[in-house]
């Protein structure tokens, strides 16, 4: 396996000599956090992005065969913008910047002012 010939390959290195670690914690936090965080890295980005996409949804769905598709792939690149039920969908990428300028404002705004709504901005 990868992590055992990795773990082996650490412990040839004997880094742990030389930095003056005193006790089994101390070397397991130097040693092997990054590999836990690698690891766990991993995980999620395999789940992400080859298991399960990204939960992308908006309240009502335009016709078209593929519009999830392309919905799972523009919510990966640029992020999602809320609309609501009765909200114009942006039809090309002027409008969206628009709306996603807007949104920004708004959640500046909101980061300012805490515990305003919406309508009050």
């Amino acid at each position: 396996m990868v992590g055992v010939e990795f773990i082996d390959y650490l412990t040839k290195l004997r880094v742990n000599d030389f930095l003056g670690l005193e006790d089994f914690a101390d070397k397991m936090s130097f040693m092997y956090s990054v590999l836990i965080l690698l690891l766990c890295t991993t995980i999620i980005a395999v789940k992400q992005y080859l298991l399960a996409s990204i939960a992308c949804y908006i309240p009502t769905v335009p016709s078209g065969k593929d519009f999830d598709k392309f919905l799972q792939n523009f919510c990966w690149v640029h992020g999602t913008i809320p609309l609501l039920e009765g909200e114009h969908i942006p039809q090309n990428f002027s409008e969206w910047d628009e709306a996603d300028k807007n949104l920004r404002i708004i959640r500046k705004k909101q980061a300012m002012n805490p515990g305003t709504k919406d309508e009050e901005l």
